[in-house]
Order: structure tokens, then C-alpha cells, then sequence
């Protein structure tokens, strides 16, 4: 079966997901496309506990001042590689392979400005090179939108661009369904055009053939049909984004051919050149991180299948030499092997509140007693060793993706498994230079005040519904003040299979160490079948000071940290603007396809073509006219409700996808 053609550039049918019979809940397949990560994406297998800690420190190092210029002198190293060592699990081999690929970071940050961190599978690209007169115009543009914001502040947040207010709401919105396109001059003149799109009705997901969604553990491209997704999508409303042309024969200059959705397309016509800028600025990361299939961008750096011991027992307590000594207990040697057997008895260990298997007080005179007493005590004091990087393959085979050979081998013996990397590039602005892009923007701004001092910050989320397809993010701070340090964290579904990995039951906790897997052992024995926790693994957070761009795929699950003032006698904010990519390969109703819906924009056009100002109209006969015509085409009211329903529908997505995701820990 191959994918639909879907167009939405008004020359014809409206040929997109939910319109001119394209199923609302249509997946194209998986290798025609980018990967999403609403149940799709993990990473495979988990990252160990050293490489997190080798992702932490280089994430830390990256934000000293001139880092990729101090990372080439060796005597600045020499105090660089002293705080690293002091750092849980960075070990002398780790820092020098922490080192080496800093000065590769350093070498593509000179050229590019950015820095890709926490890359594993996914990535982050983090920069601060987006020049500073972008900052000045969304400061300005700020400004603008708050003293034309009507609605009172009631909440730490103030939505000054919200892609989720006057949404596409199947059953309500007006969109041209056969042909022409509102264009970004032509929005204010639009009003009215279009008929209403359908209800999508009850039942409406259900197994059809030609819907086709795929479980993030498969590799194939099996069409799979299910009710178990189902809350991935909206059937109530989508994200309308802006159409987006690239311009020129090359690079990455673009322009916004139809509106951002509540915002003006004249009275901040400023700002969408600006924003153009900005998207413009956020191609290249998104090249850099956009993931396809189950092939992440990056290989591990650590890769095994199982636990070492890091301390053996001593060679010559052999069950069969200590058996041999027991049967002559008068033997000289039977009393040396007991007090060697002392000595090590004696050994200071660390139990950290746990309870240990019990020493016989008769093991000295016991059947087996001398074996079974130093069995006992070296479980006790039985460490692990943390594997390390460079052990299976090295840097330089890493960085040519001849990552595939492992420490402890795969449990599972497969000769067809294979994981080397392959890298590819993604280029938007060549494969999609004809067709465009799709951008939704949105703009907040934390306020806070003495009397509201603090910002809660978000809960996991990943961005918009699987409908609203969208497949990469960026996030820029343009305006930050007298509030403490902004962060982003991420983490990211795993996939650990039982059957791959060496273990065994006592060695369960430490499979949860090496592996950095949450909780402890005892956790896991509490778990019953079908309930074992997600398989989540932290990333880390990567702070968000003014002037810097973040950018992520889809398939990382984010979160706003905690803000709060920092002199809590004076107002502060922080101000960003999100732009979150559209999976090109898709086309979906844009604002290309519906006239706004504003009530607030249709009165100031309507009283603005009847000559108020001009005549002088009285202030009575305006309200009257206002108040006649309703809240048509959708009043503020109406869309706040909107709004709440689909923030509600949000979190329940996002419970299904956190907690009910594909893959879950079970050992």
C-alpha cells in the first residue's frame, strides 16, 4: 500500500488527514516520514548510568564562557579533568573520551554556532547565536501584544500568541474545502468563506484498513490497527499552523504565506518578518535532530548487555579446595585457610541499611561451613563495575558508527542483529524547498509578581497531539528578568528487554545502577505483570538564559523547571517564543485553509469598512452593531472553552503516553 498524496495548497480538494475521505487517524509509513514521539521512539537499550554522567558533564562544560577555545589548552585540562574526576562515575577514561568529543563539538560549533548535547539516539542543540536585533524586535513585538491584550490576568501565564485559542474545531470551524486559499494579505478579507467541516463522528476510530499506525517496538511496516492508541488523537480540535515558502534557489531564508494563527496579519506585520528570522535560524538544528524510523542520530558510546563483579573472590577458596581441607580439620592447613578466612570476615563492608545474608557463629565447624561463611561475606561485599567507555570500540571507532561490538555480548544470539550506525543528514530546505513547511508559533510570557512570585514551571509533555503531527520544536528566550536561571529537562523512553540482558536475581539492584534504571530492586518485586513502571531514563536539564535558542525532536519528553523571583519585592518575567515543526511529509489544514475566526478582528474590520472613524459614528451605535452580530464568526468565550477542552485533552494524551507508553521495565 503506498501513502496517500496530501495537499492542501487550494487548487483543488482539501486533501489532508480528517478531510476528502483521508482518515483523521492516517499514519504514513514509518520510513516515508520522521519520527514522532507519541509511543514510536526509545532508545535502545538503555543508556548506562556513566554515559548519562559523561552526557551531564559535557552539557556543563559546554556553558563555560569559551569553552570551545579552552578545550584545546592542555593546562587549563589539567584543572578541567581534576573537578571531572571529583564527579560520580566520570573516571579517568571517561573524561578523555569527554574530551575528545568536545573538541569535535568545539570544532562544528566554530563553523555552525551550535552545540548538539545529550545526543544518544536524540539530541538537543542548544545556541546562542541568533543575533541579538531578533531579541530587540520580539521584545518590542511583546510590548505591543500585551497592551492589546483584553483579557484581565489571572494566572502566571499570559498567552500573548496561543495556538490552542480558535483552534480547528471539527463541527465548527469554516474551512475552504474544494478550493482557494487564504493568503497572508488577503486574511482580513476572508471572513465568512469556507463551510463548516464535519463532526468527526462516534466511533470514528476504529480498525479500517486503510488507517495504519505502527508500535514503537516494530521494525517492520506492518499496517496495525487498534483501539489501544486511540487517545493519542484529538477528534475534537487540531493546531492550525502558518504555511511557511522557502525563498531563493538555496539556504534557509523563508517567508510566511499565510497567518499565524491569533496573531494580526496588519497590526504586527512587523513581527511576522521577525519570526521569519527566527524560523529561518531554526532549520539547521532541526536538520541536525530530526529522527528517522528507530535509527537515532548518534550511537551510544557504551555498550553491554550485563553486570561484572568488581571484586572476586580469592582464587583459593575454591569450593573443591576448601572441601578438601574440611576433611582433615587438624591439618595445619585447614587452620591457615581459617584464618585467611578470618581476615576476610573481617572485611569493613557497606550494607546501607540493607539486610545481608547471615554469618554461621559455628561455620568453623560446620559440613561446608568455611565455603558457605565466604560465599556470605562476598556477596556482601560485592561491588560492580560501572562499564567503561572505550572498552568494547573506540572514540574513533564511535565517530564512525563502528559502535556495534559490546562489553557483555547479547544475550540473545541473533546473526542478523547488527548496530553499527549508519548517520544520514536531513536537509528541509532542499527536500521540502518546493512544498514548504508548516510552523505553529506560540508565545508566553511568565509574569510574576511580589504577590505571585513563583512559576511552577509544566509537567512532562511532548508538544501537541498526534494529529497536530508535529516532529521537532524551538524554543528562544528574548526577554528575562529578576527571575532566577530558566531549564529545560528531558528524558526519553527506553527499550530494555529481559531476554538480551545477563542477570540474575540477587543481581537485579546492580542491573538497576549500571543501567540507571529508577527505583530499587524491591520496587521491581512489587510490580505485577502488566504494571511495571515506563521505561523512562532522565536526560538531564539544559538552562535557558536570554538570547538562546533550544531545539529538540518530538520524541523527547520535556518540561519547564521552576522559576521564581529573585528579588521578590520587584515584578519579573520570562518571555520565549515556541515554533514547533509540522512533519513536512504530511500536509495538514493550515490557516491557508481557514479564515479566521476571531470575532475581535472581524468587528474591527467590519466597523473599519463602515466608515466609524471617519463619520464619527457614536460609540452607542458601534456596541450596537457589535452586539447584533453575536460573537460571529467564534467570540472569546467560546474559544477560552475551546482552549480548556483541549488543554484537558492534552493531559490526557500525555497521561497515556507517560504513564501507559509502549515499553515498560520488565525483569
Amino acid at each position: 500500500m503506498t501513502d496517500p498524496c496530501l495537499c492542501n495548497d487550494g487548487h483543488g480538494s482539501l486533501k489532508v488527514p480528517g478531510f476528502s475521505d483521508v482518515p483523521l487517524d492516517l499514519e504514513i509509513y514509518p520510513q516515508n516520514r520522521f519520527t514522532h514521539g507519541a509511543t514510536e521512539w526509545a532508545q535502545w537499550p538503555n543508556l548506562t548510568a556513566r554515559e548519562l554522567a559523561m552526557l551531564g558533564l559535557m552539557n556543563d562544560l559546554t556553558e563555560e564562557h569559551g569553552w570551545h577555545k579552552n578545550i584545546f589548552d592542555d593546562n587549563l585540562m589539567v584543572d578541567w579533568r581534576m573537578q571531572a574526576l571529583s564527579r560520580p562515575l566520570i573516571s579517568p577514561k571517561a573524561w578523555d573520551w569527554c574530551l575528545a568529543e568536545l573538541q569535535d563539538k568545539a570544532l562544528f560549533f566554530e563553523q555552525t554556532g551550535n552545540i548538539v548535547v545529550f545526543n544518544t539516539g536524540a539530541g538537543i542543540v542548544k545556541s546562542d547565536a541568533v543575533a541579538e536585533m531578533i531579541q530587540t524586535e520580539l521584545r518590542y513585538a511583546a510590548k505591543l501584544l500585551e497592551a492589546d491584550e483584553k483579557a484581565p490576568r489571572q494566572q502566571v501565564v499570559l498567552h500573548l500568541v496561543d495556538p490552542s485559542l480558535f483552534p480547528l474545531v471539527y463541527g465548527r470551524t469554516r474551512v475552504l474545502m474544494d478550493s482557494g486559499r487564504v493568503s497572508l494579505d488577503s486574511t482580513i478579507n476572508s471572513f465568512g468563506r469556507g463551510a463548516i467541516v464535519l463532526d468527526i463522528p462516534p466511533g470514528y476510530f476504529r480498525p479500517r484498513k486503510n488507517v495504519r499506525r505502527y508500535p514503537l517496538w516494530s521494525e517492520e511496516v506492518t499496517p496495525r490497527a487498534t483501539n489501544s492508541d486511540d487517545e493519542r488523537w484529538s477528534a475534537r480540535s487540531q493546531w492550525l499552523p502558518c504555511e511557511v515558502d522557502f525563498i531563493n534557489n538555496s539556504g534557509t531564508d523563508v517567508r510566511i504565506t499565510s497567518y499565524v494563527n491569533n496573531l494580526h496579519p496588519v497590526r504586527s506585520r512587523a513581527l511576522y518578518g521577525t519570526i521569519e528570522k527566527l524560523i529561518s535560524q531554526s532549520i539547521e538544528p532541526w536538520n541536525q535532530i530530526l529522527i528517522k524510523q528507530n535509527r537515532g542520530r548518534t550511537p551510544i558510546r557504551i555498550r553491554t548487555y550485563g553486570v561484572e563483579p568488581d571484586n572476586e573472590r580469592p582464587k583459593w577458596a575454591t569450593w573443591d579446595n576448601l572441601r578438601k581441607l574440611e576433611s582433615d580439620r587438624s591439618n595445619t592447613a585447614f587452620k591457615e585457610a581459617v584464618d585467611e578466612i578470618k581476615e576476610y570476615l573481617a572485611l569493613p563492608e557497606k550494607l546501607e541499611g540493607r539486610e545481608g545474608d547471615q554469618i554461621s557463629p559455628t561455620w568453623e565447624t560446620e559440613d561446608g561451613g568455611l565455603s558457605e561463611a565466604l560465599y556470605t561475606k562476598w556477596k556482601r561485599l560485592r561491588t560492580w563495575r560501572h562499564p567503561e567507555p572505550g572498552t568494547a570500540f573506540s572514540f574513533d571507532d564511535w565517530k564512525a558508527g563502528r559502535a556495534g561490538k559490546t562489553i557483555i555480548d547479547r544475550k540473545i544470539d541473533d546473526p542478523d542483529f547488527n548496530t553499527c550506525h549508519n548517520f544520514y543528514k536531513v536537509a528541509l530546505q532542499d527536500s521540502f524547498r518546493k512544498k514548504g513547511l508548516q510552523v505553529v508559533v506560540k508565545i508566553p510570557s511568565v509574569e510574576l509578581t511580589p504577590e505571585d512570585s513563583a512559576y511552577g514551571g509544566t509537567d512532562w509533555h511532548l508538544d501537541g497531539m498526534l494529529n497536530d503531527h508535529i516532529v521537532a520544536s524551538a524554543l528562544y528566550v528574548f526577554d528575562v528578568k529578576n527571575v532566577t536561571e530558566t531549564r529545560l529537562s528531558f528524558r526519553q523512553q527506553t527499550r530494555m528487554e529481559q531476554a538480551e540482558f545477563h542477570y540474575s536475581k540477587h543481581e537485579m539492584e546492580r542491573l538497576m545502577e549500571v543501567f540507571a534504571i529508577p527505583g530499587d530492586e524491591e520496587d521491581m518485586d512489587d510490580f505485577v505483570m502488566f504494571d511495571f513502571p515506563p521505561s523512562l531514563q532522565d536526560l538531564g536539564s539544559v538552562v535557558a538564559p536570554q538570547g538562546r535558542l533550544l531545539v529538540w525532536p518530538n520524541v523527547l519528553h520535556h518540561r519547564m523547571e521552576p522559576i521564581q523571583l529573585l528579588d521578590p519585592t520587584v515584578s519579573g518575567h520570562c518571555k520565549f517564543i515556541s515554533l514547533h515543526l509540522v512533519d513536512p511529509h504530511y500536509r495538514i489544514c493550515s490557516t491557508r485553509n481557514v479564515p479566521p475566526q476571531r470575532h475581535d478582528w472581524w468587528v474591527e474590520e467590519a466597523i473599519e469598512a463602515t466608515g466609524a472613524a471617519k463619520h464619527r459614528l457614536p460609540p452607542e451605535l458601534i456596541y450596537q452593531i457589535d452586539a447584533e452580530t453575536g460573537d460571529w464568526p467564534m467570540g472569546i468565550e467560546e474559544a477560552e472553552r475551546v482552549r480548556l477542552e483541549r488543554e484537558q485533552e492534552q493531559n490526557t494524551v500525555d497521561e497515556f503516553i507517560m504513564r501507559r507508553g509502549a515499553h515498560r521495565y520488565i525483569f
